[in-house]
Protein backbone atom coordinates (compact mmCIF):
# COMPACT_ATOMS: atom_id res chain seq x y z
CA UNK A 1 0.00 0.00 0.00
CA UNK A 2 1.53 3.34 -1.00
CA UNK A 3 2.31 5.87 1.72
CA UNK A 4 1.37 9.53 1.82
CA UNK A 5 4.47 10.66 -0.12
CA UNK A 6 3.79 8.21 -2.94
CA UNK A 7 0.14 9.31 -3.15
CA UNK A 8 1.24 12.97 -3.32
CA UNK A 9 3.61 12.20 -6.19
CA UNK A 10 0.89 10.25 -8.04
CA UNK A 11 -1.58 13.14 -7.54
CA UNK A 12 0.92 15.70 -8.88
CA UNK A 13 1.76 13.57 -11.93
CA UNK A 14 -1.97 13.05 -12.60
CA UNK A 15 -2.57 16.81 -12.29
CA UNK A 16 0.16 17.56 -14.84
CA UNK A 17 -0.87 14.80 -17.25
CA UNK A 18 -4.66 15.22 -17.09
CA UNK A 19 -4.96 18.89 -16.24
CA UNK A 20 -7.17 20.48 -13.60
CA UNK A 21 -10.34 20.11 -15.72
CA UNK A 22 -10.23 16.32 -16.21
CA UNK A 23 -8.65 15.31 -12.88
CA UNK A 24 -11.90 15.34 -10.81
CA UNK A 25 -13.71 13.35 -13.50
CA UNK A 26 -10.96 10.72 -13.65
CA UNK A 27 -10.79 10.59 -9.84
CA UNK A 28 -14.55 9.88 -9.65
CA UNK A 29 -14.26 7.17 -12.32
CA UNK A 30 -11.33 5.61 -10.46
CA UNK A 31 -13.29 5.69 -7.18
CA UNK A 32 -16.25 3.97 -8.87
CA UNK A 33 -13.93 1.36 -10.35
CA UNK A 34 -12.34 0.67 -6.97
CA UNK A 35 -15.79 0.37 -5.37
CA UNK A 36 -16.85 -2.15 -8.03
CA UNK A 37 -13.66 -4.14 -7.54
CA UNK A 38 -14.18 -4.18 -3.78
CA UNK A 39 -17.82 -5.31 -4.21
CA UNK A 40 -16.74 -8.08 -6.56
CA UNK A 41 -14.18 -9.17 -3.99
CA UNK A 42 -16.79 -9.27 -1.23
CA UNK A 43 -19.19 -11.22 -3.45
CA UNK A 44 -16.49 -13.68 -4.47
CA UNK A 45 -15.41 -14.25 -0.88
CA UNK A 46 -19.04 -14.91 0.15
CA UNK A 47 -19.40 -17.43 -2.67
CA UNK A 48 -16.15 -19.13 -1.69
CA UNK A 49 -17.31 -19.35 1.92
CA UNK A 50 -20.55 -20.88 0.66
CA UNK A 51 -18.63 -23.45 -1.37
CA UNK A 52 -16.48 -24.25 1.67
CA UNK A 53 -19.64 -24.72 3.73
CA UNK A 54 -20.94 -27.13 1.09
CA UNK A 55 -17.74 -29.12 1.40
CA UNK A 56 -18.27 -29.35 5.16
CA UNK A 57 -21.85 -30.49 4.63
CA UNK A 58 -20.73 -33.11 2.10
CA UNK A 59 -18.16 -34.44 4.59
CA UNK A 60 -20.82 -34.63 7.31
CA UNK A 61 -23.17 -36.49 4.97
CA UNK A 62 -20.39 -38.93 4.07
CA UNK A 63 -19.65 -39.51 7.75
CA UNK A 64 -23.33 -40.06 8.49
CA UNK A 65 -23.61 -42.55 5.62
CA UNK A 66 -20.63 -44.49 6.97
CA UNK A 67 -22.19 -44.57 10.43
CA UNK A 68 -25.50 -45.71 8.94
CA UNK A 69 -23.73 -48.50 7.02
CA UNK A 70 -21.96 -49.62 10.21
CA UNK A 71 -25.22 -49.62 12.12
CA UNK A 72 -26.97 -51.51 9.34
CA UNK A 73 -24.26 -54.18 9.29
CA UNK A 74 -24.37 -54.46 13.09
CA UNK A 75 -28.13 -54.96 12.96
CA UNK A 76 -27.82 -57.59 10.24
CA UNK A 77 -25.17 -59.40 12.24
CA UNK A 78 -27.40 -59.33 15.31
CA UNK A 79 -30.33 -60.62 13.24
CA UNK A 80 -28.21 -63.46 11.88
CA UNK A 81 -27.08 -64.40 15.36
CA UNK A 82 -30.64 -64.25 16.68
CA UNK A 83 -31.99 -66.33 13.81
CA UNK A 84 -29.13 -68.82 14.13
CA UNK A 85 -29.58 -69.19 17.88
CA UNK A 86 -33.38 -69.38 17.77
CA UNK A 87 -34.54 -72.73 19.33
CA UNK A 88 -37.20 -73.34 16.66
CA UNK A 89 -34.67 -72.78 13.86
CA UNK A 90 -32.11 -75.07 15.46
CA UNK A 91 -34.61 -77.90 15.87
CA UNK A 92 -35.73 -77.83 12.23
CA UNK A 93 -32.45 -76.83 10.58
CA UNK A 94 -29.71 -78.54 12.58
CA UNK A 95 -28.38 -80.57 9.68
CA UNK A 96 -25.99 -78.58 7.50
CA UNK A 97 -26.42 -78.69 3.73
CA UNK A 98 -23.65 -79.65 1.31
CA UNK A 99 -21.88 -76.29 1.74
CA UNK A 100 -21.78 -76.72 5.52
CA UNK A 101 -24.25 -73.92 6.36
CA UNK A 102 -27.64 -74.06 7.95
CA UNK A 103 -29.95 -73.83 4.94
CA UNK A 104 -32.93 -71.81 6.20
CA UNK A 105 -31.27 -69.06 8.26
CA UNK A 106 -28.47 -68.33 5.83
CA UNK A 107 -30.64 -68.10 2.73
CA UNK A 108 -33.17 -65.78 4.44
CA UNK A 109 -30.48 -63.37 5.63
CA UNK A 110 -28.72 -63.47 2.25
CA UNK A 111 -32.01 -62.62 0.51
CA UNK A 112 -32.52 -59.74 2.96
CA UNK A 113 -28.99 -58.45 2.29
CA UNK A 114 -29.55 -58.52 -1.47
CA UNK A 115 -32.72 -56.41 -1.28
CA UNK A 116 -31.05 -53.80 0.96
CA UNK A 117 -28.26 -53.05 -1.50
CA UNK A 118 -27.50 -49.28 -1.60
CA UNK A 119 -28.05 -49.01 -5.34
CA UNK A 120 -31.39 -50.83 -5.19
CA UNK A 121 -30.17 -53.81 -7.24
CA UNK A 122 -30.23 -57.37 -6.01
Amino acid sequence: MPGSQELLVIALVALFVLGPERLPEVARAAAKLLTRIRNYGVTASKELRGVADLGDIEREITDLRRELDRTRSDLRRAMRETVASSPSRQATHDAPDDAGTTAGATSEVAADDATDAPDGRA
